[in-house]
């Protein structure tokens, strides 16, 4: 596609036998048509066969030529067709991985897997309220609840919008009482763990972060929950608020598992010039 002004309107026509999944940007709009064009660009569309996806498992960054990554060996890497249909070449990329001593869990949920992962990792994400220093993460209580109250809004909004909660065990983390759920994330910010495959990777892969959660944020949309403290996350990723002050802990936490966005709150700081509406 040639720069300066709109591009033409293109539709993926699919060959018999096979479906459109979505182009190589990952835009699903079929037709599509590109506007403003600042650059030339080249765009292909992928064949949902074209396509199985899975998740490694695993955290870190590089560092020159070095990969450094905390693999999590006692985790099943989860595989799957993006359909949900459990195809000859899911079962031979399955055993290919246990040969190299993989364990491996093919599933039939992999979309909703990988959606879930987002708020799984949102937990964390308050180090970046906390300039992306573990230590001051540790003891800015504010930033920790931040992560807490993102992560249990996103699961309502989720479940909201037709996506179920995948693996289903984690439908239970939001009713876990703030304080101990807090106390949790606390206990696990001076880890290896936390180190390499948390913070490292934050540090060096923030846009991915950012297209991560706005992807999430389009997808639980739909279901019209609202999850304020997702966005103020976002905003804090972005780097498009301050940092919380250190050591700060002035948002008052609950002890009622489960409750409710909205409910019980009202306007509260949450950090220094920050208002934050939520439950």
């Amino acid at each position: 596609m040639n720069s300066e002004g709109d591009g033409s309107e293109v539709l993926a026509v699919a060959d018999e036998g096979f479906r459109f999944l979505c182009w190589s940007d990952g835009s699903t709009d079929n037709p599509r048509q590109d506007r403003n064009v600042a650059e030339p660009i080249y765009i292909e569309a992928l064949g949902a066969q074209r396509v199985m996806v899975g998740f490694p498992t695993s955290g870190g960054w590089r560092k020159d030529p070095i990969m450094c990554v905390m693999p999590l060996n006692w985790l099943y890497m989860p595989i799957g067709e993006v359909d949900g249909q459990v195809t000859a070449r899911t079962l031979e990329v399955a055993s290919v991985l246990r040969r190299m001593g993989k364990k491996v869990q093919v599933r039939r949920d992999i979309d909703a897997w990988l959606v879930t992962h987002v708020p799984a990792v949102v937990v964390f994400l308050g180090v970046y309220a906390a300039d992306l220093d573990a230590e001051r993460f540790g003891r800015t209580r504010d930033a920790i609840l931040l992560g807490v109250r993102a992560r249990a809004e996103s699961f309502r909004a989720q479940e909201a919008a037709g996506i179920p909660v995948s693996p289903r065990l984690f439908k239970l983390l939001p009713m876990v009482p703030e304080p101990i759920a807090v106390a949790i994330v606390r206990s696990m910010a001076g880890t290896r763990f936390f180190e390499v495959g948390v913070l490292g990777h934050a540090r060096v892969a923030r846009d991915e972060m950012v297209y991560m959660l706005e992807q999430y944020r389009e997808r639980i949309t739909s279901g019209g929950v609202p999850a304020p403290t997702l966005d103020l996350m976002i905003e804090h990723v972005k780097g498009a608020r301050p940092l919380l002050p250190d050591g700060s802990r002035t948002m008052p936490m609950s002890w009622k598992g489960g409750e409710k966005t909205g409910e019980n709150v009202t306007a509260t700081k949450f950090g220094e010039d920050t208002e934050y509406r939520g439950g």
